[in-house]
């Protein structure tokens, strides 16, 4: 919220820190731009799928891996769904999500150097 605040937007979503994974999102799938609409479902599958990268990217650099148990089920369950929602909604038809990871490494990175 404090940054939803900083930026003057209605949404954490609105914020810079989402828009160069919305903007990676675009390349990747080739989608519309994200418009933040909250009610919309292709700006809804841009949310997840920012969500879900940064978890992932985070999960795997500390050791989660996909898996049947535990937090590799989260692990699996998140990749799925992020997964899904390119392929449904923003009409992908190759894997798309390891494009994303570079994004999130260079965003958090010096904050968490174990990204990179």
């Amino acid at each position: 919220m404090q940054a939803q605040i900083l930026n003057g937007k209605p949404s954490n979503y609105d914020t810079d820190v989402f828009t160069p994974l919305f903007e990676a999102i675009q390349k990747a799938t080739g989608a519309r731009p994200y418009g933040g609409v909250l009610e919309d479902l292709t700006d809804t599958a841009y949310r997840v799928i920012a969500d879900h990268i940064r978890m992932m990217t985070f999960a795997i650099t500390d050791g989660g891996v996909p898996g049947a148990k535990g937090r590799g089920a989260v692990v699996r369950s998140v990749l799925r769904r992020a997964s899904r929602y390119g392929w449904q909604v923003l009409g992908t038809k190759e894997p798309f999500l390891h494009k994303l990871v570079s994004t999130v490494v260079t965003q958090m990175g010096s904050a968490f150097p174990e990204l990179k």
